[in-house]
């Protein structure tokens, strides 16, 4: 780990740039487990057999209440979490975002 010794303004700046980054990627997630879903939802509810290839690895991670791969960081490993307590990470982040802005 590297540290560099910035000034207190420029350290703000820094921490408010890698805030901006990790939202940025926080809301694609959400948009793309969102559409995810949506697919899935119009597969079952339209009562069409076939689901999307694309779709499979996703279904099949739900099915096994594992996070599927598609929804974690590009940085991190496979998640080692139960697709709940991922859910409940997700929803602590978000709750920091929302403390954040204020």
């Amino acid at each position: 780990m590297v540290f560099i010794k910035v000034g207190y303004h420029q350290g703000k700046l820094l921490f408010f740039f890698i805030c901006y980054q990790e939202c940025q990627w926080f809301n694609c997630l959400l948009y793309h487990i969102r559409h995810s879903l949506q697919i899935l939802e119009r597969c079952v509810l339209g009562g069409s057999p076939a689901i999307p290839t694309s779709l499979a690895p996703v279904v099949d991670a739900l099915q096994e209440e594992v996070v599927p791969g598609d929804w974690l960081h590009p940085d991190c490993q496979p998640s080692p979490h139960r697709l709940a307590s991922w859910l409940k990470g997700i929803d602590d982040r978000q709750d920091m975002f929302l403390f954040l802005r204020r």
